[in-house]
């Protein structure tokens, strides 16, 4: 067999079964920048430091679909995958997590916090959402409060009984590794 050509073998892991680390890891990298993302629209911020704000959020964005994708397919979670987003009854948490992973063009959604009858504040500013547009889709907005708190309020029951699963066999191995050494 060409070296080029030899299967990798994941040590640690049998490969049909789930790599649990890298899932909780990509679980808790999602749930940091949730709370990162979750500060845009809760947090105003001086209508000059637009462009600043918009690139953090791209970025922050991407990296946040890139982990919470990754963690549903390790996973398999269905149940936040098929999740509805509250603001847009046809967008999924699998949708608004895959659009900003190819997107190509990103528009930030601004609100103005400043009413009349309020003091002037230079913290005036919130981004709320974002469109984004892929080569193949059309734009379709993502409201960040939707997709932090669907992404928050989700208990990981599936990550928590794979490594539950994961916990008993290891159990059951270490108990078949004793008696075997007690009969030795």
């Amino acid at each position: 067999m060409n070296p080029e050509q030899e299967p990798i073998v994941l040590l640690g892991r049998n490969g049909d079964e789930v790599d649990l680390g890298l899932a909780f890891h990509a679980y808790e990298s999602s749930k940091e920048l949730a709370y990162s993302l979750d500060g845009f629209w809760r947090t105003p911020f001086k209508d000059a430091d637009r462009q600043n704000r918009a690139e953090t959020l791209v970025s922050k964005l991407i990296e946040f679909s890139v982990n919470a994708r990754r963690y549903l397919e390790l996973v398999g979670d269905d149940e936040l995958a098929d999740c509805i987003l509250p603001s847009n009854s046809e967008l999924t948490f699998r949708f608004a997590v895959n659009r900003p992973v190819h997107g190509l063009t990103f528009i930030p959604e601004y609100r103005n916090t400043h009413h009349d009858g309020d003091q002037a504040s230079d913290l005036n500013t919130t981004l709320v959402g974002v469109n984004v547009q892929t080569d193949h889709q059309e734009m379709a907005y993502i409201d960040l409060a939707d997709l932090c708190s669907v992404f928050l309020n989700h208990k990981p029951r599936k990550l928590f009984e794979a490594l539950e699963q994961r916990e008993i066999k290891s159990k059951k191995a270490r108990k078949c590794a004793i008696d075997n050494l007690e009969k030795d």
